[in-house]
């Protein structure tokens, strides 16, 4: 299957910023592949892999085959993907780590599966899902941190903040995919649960036991073993508009606010009190800036990241921690983190303020200078020394090269997207498909979870184009898209809209006049056969963009000419294609943003048949 459109605007050509980044991910993949090809992790230096369990996940394979698909790097995502559905199986005899097992290989999955709509890798995220449901079944519903991929036997009820709060994202996409709640209810709980051990003053500690709910330790802080259990309080409720996440954030942000915050840094306080008990501050600290300013906190977000760059200049590259007070290094490893980086990106995106890019140059050259062997880069022992270690995290190339990226392109995926703790983005756009077959198929086109067409929406009023490909010659003419009317019967091509015999489908673009907030875009169609099934993806634009093309031929690919990637419908059935589908594009949000213009790119639905393309009955716009 071909691989979906790429989340930014462009792949980075000539010697640029965005370009150098793109080369050094090519460099240290090709590192991986030549070393350390079907196993986790390389270790540069000595040249070897490295295996977490023993045995193989395929770790960086399924952590990097989204940013190999956000570079442009179809050949080596093509290879990635292939050796993943062909190799890959979590029926192991291994206890592996629900969090970072949960973060990189599950979200990994469903990122790369929203992006390429391999079904292979969906079904691998299922099992892989369901294998670690047991991780739920302590007497809290708080996971235990390890779990058996086989038996289901688990382990290790002292956890932390981190690893039980950081599920709901993975798990719950998992649920939107799968259409089963368990995944999201198990996470959804788990999260409640933590939260509801919160001290008076609005912290949680340290360390806890997921069996009897009794804190461990009372130190609160923003660092690991605490950080992403807030982060995924706000993330919750942007990707899937949950309410009770939203007030959770809500609460927990000002404590920490309120008590963790100590002038421009986030010290270590006691849960209860809310006294600073250790000034320290490290490179997983700085995730919070990031955070912020998603949350709309920009005066924190921006001061908080000028207190992690004067800890980078430090040494000249971030040590793990350091006391802010007295500005030591109090631990001095540099494990490649990308935290630092994704904050600069946030704050660019949101301020379009260049000093981050500037920052983000500085983070990169010292990179380079530091971390870089001749088989792609490794950790360092020390920032004072700049001894190196040796190994390449999967997170190097799922997070912190691909936050480099998506800084230096000014890329807006994350107006578009959740990425998780592990930047694996997750689409907040929900794409709902219905199907009605037999008695169920009515002229009404009546489903149980997608609207029934309607008269006189944005779509009815707007200037419908054809910019590419040609109807068929039974066909109805564009306006039918639009009209309200609907066809009486299964097999009516006089009231659809659909394209040439044999040929690959076509573009046609709504026109609205002005920008119009849209809350939804509903596609309709019926036959009894092949024409049955939707596929297209659909863009969207204001016309702003100082590269905007109103129409873009097949050569091009539209997000390099301005228009955004809303979605990509597939309602394709393997086992059976006929009968009535209705699709319908929302965001949790409420609305898929403000447009001019819209640019559906349909595509036959069956390639091997000359009568594959889909009869429209119908397409509405809504508005907000």
């Amino acid at each position: 299957m071909t691989l979906a459109i790429l989340l930014i605007a462009h792949v980075a050509n000539g010697d640029t910023l965005a370009d150098r980044v793109r080369s050094e991910f090519l460099f240290s993949w090709q590192a991986y592949e030549k070393y350390a090809w079907g196993h986790d992790e390389l270790r540069p230096i000595s040249k070897t892999p490295r295996d977490w369990y023993g045995q193989s996940l395929l770790m960086t394979p399924i952590d990097s085959l989204d940013t190999l698909i956000l570079m442009g790097f179809n050949d080596e995502a093509d290879k990635a993907r292939k050796l993943i559905d062909e190799k890959l199986s979590f029926d192991r005899d291994i206890s592996v780590q629900n969090f970072e097992i949960t973060i990189r290989l599950l979200g990994g999955l469903l990122s790369s599966y929203e992006l390429t709509h391999d079904q292979k890798l969906l079904q691998l995220a299922d099992d892989l899902g369901t294998r670690l449901l047991p991780v739920f079944n302590s007497p809290t519903g708080m996971p235990y941190r390890f779990v058996n991929l086989r038996t289901g036997k688990t382990s290790g009820s002292k956890s932390n903040p981190a690893e039980i709060g950081t599920l709901i994202l993975e798990f719950g996409a998992l649920s939107k995919l799968t259409h089963k709640p368990v995944y999201f209810d198990k996470a959804k709980n788990a999260l409640v649960q933590l939260y509801n051990r919160r001290s008076k003053i609005g912290l949680v500690g340290e360390e806890i036991d997921v069996d009897s709910g009794q804190w461990i330790s009372r130190t609160s802080h923003v660092g690991g073993g605490i950080d992403s259990y807030y982060e995924y309080l706000l993330k919750c409720a942007r990707l899937f508009g949950d309410r009770d996440c939203q007030s959770m954030w809500r609460t927990s942000i000002d404590a920490v606010n309120k008590y963790v915050a100590d002038g421009a840094w986030y010290g270590e306080v006691n849960m209860d009190s809310g006294k600073i008990t250790k000034p320290e501050f490290g490179a997983l600290h700085a995730f919070l800036p990031a955070v912020l300013a998603l949350a709309g906190d920009m005066p924190r977000a921006q001061r908080l990241e000028a207190s992690c760059f004067k800890m980078w200049t430090l040494a000249g590259i971030e040590p793990e921690a350091i006391n802010y007070r007295t500005m030591k290094v109090t631990a001095a490893a540099y494990p490649l983190r990308p935290e630092i980086i994704e904050s600069a990106y946030y704050l660019h995106h949101y301020t379009h303020d260049p000093q981050y890019i500037a920052m983000g140059r500085t983070f990169f050259d010292a990179l380079v200078k530091n971390c870089r062997t001749d088989a792609g880069y490794t950790t360092l022992k020390s920032v004072e020394t700049m001894e190196k270690g040796d190994l390449m995290p999967s997170y190097f190339l799922a997070e912190t090269l691909k936050y480099f990226y998506l800084l230096f392109s000014n890329d807006n995926s994350v107006d578009r997207v959740i990425f998780n703790t592990e930047a694996h983005p997750l689409q907040k756009v929900e794409v709902v498909v219905d199907r009605n077959v037999g008695e169920a198929e009515t002229p009404q086109f009546k489903f149980k979870s997608v609207p029934s067409p309607v008269r006189d929406d944005a779509a009815a009023k707007a200037t419908v184009t054809l910019i590419a490909g040609a109807l068929d010659g039974n066909s109805a003419a564009l306006a039918a898209l639009t009209d309200g009317e609907l066809p009486s019967n299964d097999d009516q091509p006089a009231k659809n809209v659909f394209f040439g015999f044999s040929s690959w489908g076509g573009r046609v673009r709504m026109d609205f006049g002005a920008k119009i907030d849209i809350a939804q875009i509903n596609s309709y169609s019926w036959h009894p056969d092949s024409r049955a099934p939707q596929v297209y993806k659909i863009f969207a634009a204001d016309g702003s963009e100082p590269n905007f093309n109103p129409e873009p031929s097949t050569k091009l690919d539209p997000a390099t000419r301005g228009w955004k990637l809303i979605a990509f419908v597939d309602t394709r059935d393997p086992e059976d294609e006929g009968g009535q589908y209705g699709v319908s594009i929302r965001d949790f949000s409420g609305t898929l943003g403000a447009f001019r213009y819209l640019l559906f790119d349909f595509f036959e639905a069956e390639n091997d048949d000359p009568w594959g393309n889909t009869f429209y009955s119908e397409i509405d716009v809504i508005q907000r």
